[in-house]
């Protein structure tokens, strides 16, 4: 649209020139002026349509990396890179309870909260049920030396109060993983109990009725691997009052 001034000027250049021509040689004049107005009217078609096939592509993005990517909008895509999905997963929604964990997972991708908070539990009865009944030398490979000498420590002061206990019945309430860590070449994970144990404690002596004692206990039982291994190891019990994270 900005050419036409330009063409309406010619054909009124002509115009003029043409009236003024008139007393001069009519057929060389007209020649001359009608080859000039021909070929300006040529040269703006051109020129108009070269323009219109040129603006019609949208402008080249000179801050676009690489190949000229546009959409079929003809606008420069500028989304394309940042379109594509993305692998994230929620560390603890779909992931291990306690972040520790995590490190221990990488290192051993066959290791299973769940399965090993089973094993916990069997462990858990399996030393209580030991314990009461005197025979932590059956189920010494689940501990190590300083656990042992702890839990046989427990039962000869019971001895020294003149009693007894047999174990009646445990009942876990719940069994979490209250902290974990990976340090020094080893794997340590700490598991909370919450449990209802109930048990018979008799006079050695063999005097009065047994009586029933039933603790609501919080426990903090600690396990311990090297990494690598398969096998944990409990090596400490606390109790609530006494449990440092």
């Amino acid at each position: 649209m900005t050419r036409l001034p330009f063409l309406f000027a010619i054909v009124a250049i002509y115009t003029v020139t043409a009236s003024h021509a008139s007393t001069q040689d009519t057929s060389t004049a007209m020649s001359l002026f009608d080859l000039l107005f021909i070929g300006a009217i040529v040269f703006f078609i051109v020129r108009a349509v070269r323009g219109r096939n040129t603006t019609d592509k949208p402008p080249r993005d000179d801050w676009t990396i690489g190949n000229d990517s546009r959409s079929e909008t003809g606008t420069t895509d500028r989304t394309s890179h940042s379109s594509a999905p993305t692998n994230i997963t929620p560390l603890y929604e779909t992931g291990p309870s306690h972040k520790g964990l995590i490190d221990i997972e990488r290192s051993d991708p066959e290791f299973s909260e769940s399965e090993f908070l089973d094993a916990a539990r069997e462990v858990f009865n399996t030393v209580l049920q030991a314990k009461y009944n005197e025979e932590l030398d059956q189920v010494s490979f689940l501990m190590d030396q300083a656990m042992l000498n702890q839990l046989q420590e427990d039962q000869e002061e019971l001895h020294k109060q003149g009693k007894r206990a047999e174990l009646s019945s445990v009942n876990i309430h719940s069994v979490s993983i209250d902290n974990a860590i990976q340090q020094m070449g080893t794997d340590c994970i700490t598991v909370k109990f919450q449990a209802s144990i109930s048990s018979l404690v008799f006079d050695t002596q063999g005097e009065g009725q047994p009586q029933e004692e039933v603790n609501e206990a919080t426990e903090y039982w600690r396990f311990m691997r090297n990494i690598g291994e398969a096998a944990w190891q409990l090596i400490g019990v606390y109790d609530a009052d006494e449990y440092e994270d």
